[in-house]
This record gives C-alpha cells, structure tokens and sequence, in this order.
C-alpha cells in the first residue's frame, strides 16, 4: 500500500484476503481518501492496524442502501479507531476518553455529526464500485434525518 504525499511515499507490505478486499474502499473512505475527511490525529496506518482486526465491522459500509446495521458497525469500528474498546457508541466513547483527559480535538465526533459522516463515507466506496458503469445507482440513504 502507498501512503504519503508526492514529495514524501511510503510503501507498507500487505496481505490481503478476500474479506479484506471487499472492505477495503471502505476503509479507505472512512480514514480519510481525496474526497472525504479524516479523524483527527489518527494516521491511516494506524487506522490500518485496527482495520485488520475488525474488518467485519466495514462489510456493509458502502454496498446497498445504508441501513442500521451498517451505521452501528461503523460506529463500532470508529470507536476501535478511538482506542475505546469499551465502548460500542461514540457518544459514550467521548465521555470515556475525556475522563481519561483527552484533548478534545482526538475525541470521536458526537453521534449527531457521525450519522451524516457515515453518510458522506456510506455513499464514496459505493460510487468507486460504479465508476464504470454507463448509469450507476446511488444507494438509497435513512429517509427522516434531515436531509
């Protein structure tokens, strides 16, 4: 995998399984790509070494029309992300790490902002997968959130 600007390229060695490859526009919407946000002050290799581990929690993101399931998951691995493993919400993964005194730039976002984030992310890795085609179809996103 390349990492880097064009000034300074990293290359890490990776082994991929299917699972993984399946997520992988996934991941690489969720952490950050040319056309979505990252989290602050967590790297991509980082997020990476995570993503091994939890991969399965990415398997909806970005195929079909977002459903529940898909927004709890990636809440999920956002919270792995946050070095929160007790937590399963991001609300509640904020109110741990800032009783840890965590600056409050490193926290997750609140479950307000993630539930729009997670849209923008759901929507990417799912137009990558269509780029060829003549008339691709957008998923359908959660009506009744305001947008």
């Amino acid at each position: 995998m390349k990492f880097g600007t064009s000034k300074s390229r990293k290359y890490i060695p990776a082994q991929l399984g299917n699972n993984m490859l399946t997520t992988l526009p996934a991941f690489n919407a969720l952490t950050g790509s040319d056309s979505t946000s990252l989290f602050a002050s967590h790297t991509k290799k980082y997020c990476w070494n995570v993503f091994k581990e939890h991969q399965n929690l990415l398997k909806l993101l970005g195929k079909g029309d977002l459903c529940e399931k898909a927004v709890r998951d990636t809440e999920e691995f956002i919270c792995r992300v946050s070095k929160c493993n007790a937590a399963n919400s991001v609300d509640r993964a904020r109110f741990i790490l800032f009783g840890r005194a965590h600056p409050l730039e490193t926290l997750p976002p609140t479950c307000d902002t993630l539930s729009f984030h997670i849209k923008r992310k759901h929507y990417q890795p799912s137009s990558w997968q269509q780029a060829g085609m003549q008339f691709p179809c957008c998923p359908l996103l959660r009506q009744g959130d305001g947008d």
